[in-house]
């Protein structure tokens, strides 16, 4: 269920931060503004990480986490969510919960790091940045 929510808050955030991030294309280096918006939809991006690499190190199937994917989600949110959990279950499943900790932790940091060095636009193919844009 938490995570059914934060799939929603990072919906939220997108959908309310399009017409701030639509620009970037534009500008070389983001306003104060933009750059709140953008740090805002890659906590997003990191909570959504870390839930998933949870959900793995707790021991879930792949077909259990295909099947609680939520449906009533952007196609965006949903797609990023389904190429996030398929990554999670590259890694293997430690059984201390130490090494699952850091599993945890090197999961959500490197999706976090990744969003927040392409301005967000990592999460989005320039097709699906278009369709975006053209939304609004």
């Amino acid at each position: 269920m938490q995570l059914r929510i934060n799939s929603q808050l990072l919906l939220l955030v997108i959908s309310t931060t399009l017409v701030l991030t639509s620009f970037l294309v534009f500008t070389k280096t983001p306003s104060e503004e933009v750059q709140a918006s953008i740090e805002q939809i890659c906590n997003g991006v990191r909570k959504m990480a870390k839930g998933t690499m949870m959900i793995r190190q707790g021991g879930a199937t792949l077909k259990k986490a295909m099947d609680n994917l939520p449906k009533d989600v952007e196609p965006l949110v949903y797609k990023l969510r389904k190429s996030m959990t398929l990554k999670a279950f590259e890694i293997p499943r430690q059984t201390l919960k130490e090494f699952q900790d850091y599993e945890i932790t090197e999961f959500e940091n490197r999706y976090y790091r990744e969003c927040l060095k392409s301005n967000a636009k990592s999460i989005f193919t320039p097709e699906e940045y278009k369709k975006l844009r053209e939304k609004m």
